[in-house]
């Protein structure tokens, strides 16, 4: 894997790998139609994800905002170690200033030898059928 040339915002030297799962998932998020707002680890700044059919006026919803790091270890893939993905989604417009007691759901996914997908639901969710 090739190094970009570039930092993300922990000061790890991003590669080619880290920008192009970045594009990927940006561009699922905004597929979604669901998501206002996503920032991550290579773009750390709140970014407007709607889709541009939709009212971006429309105070309804319901929007989410999602912040995340689309490839996680990815310095030690050539070693063949694993790496993940980390999401957190909150309701509403905006992650700044947000708390992990406000969010509706995080996810965790490890890439190895395995593929685990971990889910994590407020404690209501589950009774509620959602």
């Amino acid at each position: 894997h090739t190094y970009a040339g570039s930092q993300n915002s922990s000061g790890d030297e991003q590669l080619h790998l880290d920008i192009d799962c970045d594009k990927a998932v940006f561009h699922a998020i905004r597929e979604a139609g669901v998501f206002a707002v996503a920032a991550s680890e290579e773009t750390p700044e709140e970014t407007d994800v709607l889709p541009a059919v939709i009212d971006k006026n429309d105070e309804k919803g319901p929007w989410y905002s999602v912040g995340f790091d689309p490839l996680d270890g990815s310095s030690v893939i050539d070693a063949n170690f694993s790496v993940g993905s980390i999401f957190g989604l909150w309701p509403g417009k905006g992650l700044l200033g947000r708390t992990g007691r406000e969010q509706v759901a995080s996810v965790v996914s490890v890439y190895g030898p395995r593929t685990t997908l971990i889910i994590a639901l407020p404690s209501g969710s589950r009774d509620a059928g959602e």
